[in-house]
């Protein structure tokens, strides 16, 4: 096996502006490696405790949430070993196999060609028109393309809350967020729109575990197993009345999204397109660069993780080191999307994040959704609805 060398570098200061720039710098795709790693060493607390963060920066073709997970989680345990003396084994892990065309049907295909035709329409629209679908913010300024990054990781207390009406109302976190997410979008265009704005249609990008559809032998296959399923609701004020109100919202996205997973298996059935669509790519490359529009076909995207405990868990037996908390990101400026809401629970907290991008969505646009988003989360989980709208 032909030894790779990765770019390790042991820097100090700020870890977020060691985050950017590892960001924002570019790959060798020819030549690799598609990684690299930097550890910030952070001011000692007190008594013998020391602390640092270590940024992993991988390019998406060789990685995706689930895979960021376990290389986190390897490294943890083999890092544990060795400063316990202690061997260490990570395990082989076996390679995911393609889709088997036997999946696909005849009818799958022409239903593939009708969605992508919609969307392809739909972008088109947008990208002539001065509105991300429906939504009229101002433009950046700037032909700069970078992501940005806010977050918020809210208690335990929030979390157990938060969780505690979900299970009432019988709906999952995912659900209530983007519900949340929603209602956050629709109050921020309400602030920028000249007219009286009631409702609004929103289309988001969903990111799917395709590893849920394989046997249990491949759940942590490591790469890029992920797929974009779009969602698309109209959202009304009314939704934000009362419990009920905004319960039935996040029940309707639940349902749906249960239904497209497990039903009709949407991720399954476009994924034939994944090669047509990131096609895309290298266009809104060109046209991000030449400070041009590129193809913005939704209105927001979403990731979730999940509960971490069994994925990625903070301590790791008697070993010195730790995880107390950490970021997961995504640098997709080329792509499209105002912006991507990240979140997942780790050692019973939500930990939430907005990637945003400076060439598709102003700062200020982008902090009044955070403020509205993270307000009505606390409200969720504390008052069971969205109680100050």
């Amino acid at each position: 096996m032909k030894n790779v060398v990765v770019d390790f570098s042991v820097e100090t200061g700020d870890a977020m502006s060691v985050y950017y720039q590892q960001m924002r710098t570019p790959y060798n795709i020819s030549q690799g490696p598609l990684w690299r790693a930097s550890l910030v060493s952070q001011p000692q607390a007190a008594g013998d405790r020391h602390q640092a963060v270590l940024v992993l920066t991988l390019h998406h073709i060789i990685i995706d949430g689930l895979t960021n997970m376990i290389i986190s989680r390897d490294f943890m345990e083999v890092l544990n070993a060795i400063m316990t003396g202690r061997s260490h084994n990570t395990p082989t892990r076996h390679n995911i196999p393609a889709i088997a065309d036997e999946l696909f049907s005849m009818r799958d295909y022409i239903w593939c060609l009708k969605f992508l035709s919609s969307v392809a329409y739909k972008t088109i629209k947008s990208m002539l028109s001065d509105r991300c679908y429906s939504i009229s913010f101002p433009r950046p300024n700037t032909k700069v393309a970078h992501t940005n990054v806010l977050r918020k990781d809210f208690s335990a207390e929030t979390t157990q809350e938060l969780l505690r009406h979900c299970k009432e109302a019988k709906v999952s976190v995912h659900s209530s967020i983007v519900a949340a997410a929603y209602l956050a979008l629709l109050r921020t265009a309400q602030k920028y729109s000249k007219e009286s704005l009631d409702s609004l249609r929103i289309t988001y990008d969903n990111a799917v575990n395709m590893r849920r559809y394989y046997p249990s032998v491949y759940s942590e296959s490591v790469g890029f197993h992920s797929c974009l399923t779009k969602h698309e609701y109209v959202v009304c004020s009314s939704d934000a009345e009362n419990k009920d109100s905004f319960w039935s919202l996040a029940r309707r996205m639940h349902d749906d999204l249960q239904h497209n997973l497990c039903v009709s298996k949407t991720p399954i059935r476009i994924s034939p397109l994944s090669l047509v669509i990131s096609a895309t790519n290298p266009v809104n490359y060109l046209l991000t660069r030449l400070g041009c529009r590129n193809f913005v076909n939704t209105n927001m995207s979403c990731t979730n993780m999940g509960n971490l405990k069994q994925i990625l868990p903070g301590k790791y037996g008697d070993g010195p080191v730790e995880i107390t908390s950490f970021l997961r990101s995504t640098a997709s400026e080329l792509c499209g999307s105002p912006f991507l809401v990240v979140f997942q629970t780790f050692e019973g907290r939500l930990l939430l994040s907005l990637d945003h991008y400076v060439n598709n969505i102003t700062e200020e646009v982008v902090n009044m959704f955070f403020s509205y988003l993270t307000h009505f989360i606390d409200d969720i989980a504390h008052n069971g609805t969205i109680k100050n709208y």
